[in-house]
């Protein structure tokens, strides 16, 4: 039995205009937690004679997370994403420096077989020059009459991955 378990994950969040430049998340038990799509690398298409032809192709790495509202991590996401919010400020430049994100760190638990580490905690996917890209602007409630979660969307041009725990 293979022990797939997210608990025990952390996310931190590099943004040069926050003081202390991390924001660590707490995550929500409505909807998926932490998703990232997959990505599209290449495109095909089949030529007049039927040859199959294709090419890689760039694409964002986009990444959504849900938090508990109210939260730390609400707060200092909501504020990142009114300092990138146009509107109602003509005239007024957005601070590039507070909405960009420098990177993110997906910090996975470890992995265990039939009660034995098989992959080793700190394993670590880091996100590199991206940027918040949409999430709430007020809270709202759902059908049991609690405040819903927070959805924050982020997209990003890199990740690499490491396993520092061996």
């Amino acid at each position: 039995m293979i022990d797939i378990s997210m608990q025990g994950a952390k996310l931190t969040l590099q943004v040069p205009a926050i003081s202390a430049g991390n924001i660590v998340l707490e995550f929500s038990d409505e909807g998926t937690p932490i998703e990232i799509p997959d990505i599209e690398v290449a495109s095909s298409a089949m030529t007049m004679n039927g040859e199959l032809v294709t090419w890689t192709k760039p694409s964002p790495i986009n990444f959504s997370i849900t938090v508990i509202p109210g939260s730390a991590s609400d707060n200092a996401l909501r504020n990142l994403l009114y300092a990138g919010h146009v509107g109602g400020r003509r005239g007024k430049a957005i601070n590039q420096t507070y909405v960009h994100v420098t990177s993110a760190t997906l910090e996975v638990p470890s992995i265990y077989t039939n009660g034995i580490v098989t992959q080793a905690s700190n394993l670590c996917f880091t996100f590199a020059n991206g940027r918040l890209t949409a999430g709430p602007m007020a809270i709202g409630s759902n059908a049991e009459g609690k405040m819903s979660a927070r959805t924050y969307k982020f997209v990003f041009e890199s990740v690499s991955y490491s396993n520092n725990g061996g």
